[in-house]
């Protein structure tokens, strides 16, 4: 999506590299750490950090190869936010949406064995490999799509379902609908305060989304590290 921002391609040309640079990541990170760990929850988190150093390295090198007026654009949409989305943005992002929650629900069953490991969710009869798949190409198709349109707006997928985690416990019949209800609400709360903070100046909704979920994210783990340790 860097790229086609960089060289002017048209808006659905930014949506569809955003869309194949989330398959190809997500591609790479799983085919990567199940060569090292056998796609487990910790190989995945290693692979995914050190894949995303390298992607913020590209970008920083394109950065360097802009001139001022692309590198603003960039910027501008790295910050995240949605004063430029369109009914037909939303038409098309709400499809993606609902096709996705639809999927994760009816698999809620499935996603709640496999949290207790591979093994155990295979001797329950659980097809591991294709809901991993099917999973994470529907998930990186929707991520594509969303930031392509309202940029980088980073915390809502790691602070909300852990809080929605500690509220209503661990099956995902109960966390999914409450983490989409609660993401979305957090992002609408974080645009509205970046329209009336600094009138006529518009802050964007990922500036806040980072202020807030720093703080909360560090709050949690040190909750979880706690329980842990009683």
């Amino acid at each position: 999506a860097s790229c086609a921002l960089m060289f002017g391609s048209v808006e659905w040309g930014v949506a569809t590299c955003a869309m194949l640079g989330a398959l190809f990541s997500i591609g790479l990170i799983l085919i990567i750490s199940r060569q090292i760990g056998n796609g487990g929850g910790e190989s995945l988190l290693l692979v995914g950090i050190v894949f995303s150093f390298l992607c913020s390295s590209v970008v920083t090198m394109l950065y360097y190869m802009g001139d001022y007026s692309q590198l603003f654009r960039v910027t501008r949409w790295m910050m995240g936010g949605v004063p430029n989305a369109t009914y037909s943005d939303l038409l098309v992002g709400g499809f993606l949406v609902v096709m996705l929650f639809v999927w994760l629900l009816r698999s809620a069953r499935d996603l709640d064995l496999m949290a207790f490991g591979d093994d155990v969710a295979t001797t329950k009869g659980v097809s591991v490999l294709p809901l991993y798949y099917v999973t994470f190409v529907l998930s990186s198709l929707v991520v594509g799509w969303i930031v392509a349109q309202c940029g980088v707006i980073g915390f809502v997928g790691i602070i909300v379902p852990a809080i929605v985690r500690l509220l209503v416990g661990l099956r995902h019949q109960h966390v999914l609908p409450l983490s989409f209800t609660l993401g979305a609400l957090l992002v609408v709360i974080c645009d509205l305060m970046g329209r009336v903070a600094r009138p006529p100046f518009e802050i964007p909704a990922g500036v806040f989304t980072a202020l807030i979920g720093g703080p909360v994210f560090i709050c949690l783990a040190l909750v979880g590290y706690r329980r842990i340790r009683l």
